[in-house]
């Protein structure tokens, strides 16, 4: 995943989705999948659109999960992207002040989505297949697309 991780350039989200959107699709299904992963087992739902601020990268999720057969995960990802949808207008105007997510977290409790997005990620942790099984297989049977990669860094 470093090597997928390490081709996406850019210094700002926009330019970051751009460079994931060249990559092949391989690489795409494969990183935006494990970034969901690795944002939901570090903070939850709520951290992931907290730190995925552009909606081009839900789409690319649920594209991926949808790519590798990860139909659990998938549903658990699209009932959460409903969830906070309608608040992210006002979560992208937090975006930039210091205390921004303190004013965040206190949003989702007073929405009740807290305690959704809670379940959804508990729900995401235990999904079976695991999303890394379902992964390995994937990057296993795409591996000439993924050597195409390696050459072009």
């Amino acid at each position: 995943m470093s090597r997928i991780h390490d081709a996406i350039g850019g210094t700002n989200e926009t330019e970051r989705l751009v460079s994931l959107q060249k990559l092949p699709k391989a690489a795409r299904v494969a990183w935006a999948t494990w970034i969901v992963q690795c944002e939901v087992e570090n903070g939850g739902f709520a951290q992931y659109f907290w730190n995925m601020e552009s909606e081009g990268y839900y789409a690319e999720a649920l594209a991926g999960f949808d790519e590798m057969g990860a139909t659990r995960q998938r549903e658990i990802f699209a009932t959460a992207w409903d969830l906070i949808k309608p608040q992210l207008p006002i979560m992208h105007t937090m975006q930039g002040p210091s205390d921004r997510f303190a004013r965040y977290k206190p949003l989702l409790v007073k929405e009740g989505l807290a305690t959704k997005l809670g379940e959804l990620d508990s729900a995401f942790y235990h999904a079976s297949p695991s999303l890394e099984e379902i992964r390995a297989k994937y990057l296993a049977a795409h591996k000439p697309e993924l050597r195409s990669l390696a050459k072009n860094n």
